[in-house]
């Protein structure tokens, strides 16, 4: 009877642990930082997501696209896409097959977010 308690608190345990994994937010000094959708986000879309082979048009990878300022608000909303962004464990890792995005990118991005995702 100890075995099976042991057993279901373990994995009462591992489920409490790998449901909190995600919930990681890191916050960046965005002082003097606002990018906008167009000035800004727009561009490293093009050239970094929402290309014709990843995330873009009717056959978007992960049926996840990239293209328009309402989808990319709305997926920037989900935590994958700023781990992903970031390279964190737990993420598939974007740009797919390629390097990090560079860290004044990155940064842009989370300022982005964080400033409200302005159009």
């Amino acid at each position: 009877m100890k075995k099976t308690y042991f057993l279901l608190l373990c994995f009462a345990f591992t489920f409490f642990l790998n449901g909190c994994k995600h919930e990681v937010i890191l916050k960046e000094d965005c002082t003097g930082i606002t990018p906008t959708y167009n000035n800004d986000i727009k561009a490293i879309m093009d050239v970094s997501c929402a290309t014709p082979a990843c995330h873009s048009g009717s056959y978007a990878a992960a049926n996840i696209s990239l293209d328009t300022y309402s989808s990319v608000n709305s997926e920037s909303k989900k935590s994958r896409f700023m781990g992903s962004i970031r390279h964190t464990t737990g993420y598939a890792s974007m740009p797919q097959g390629a390097a990090q995005l560079d860290s004044i990118t990155i940064k842009k991005l989370a300022c982005w977010i964080q400033n409200g995702r302005p159009n």
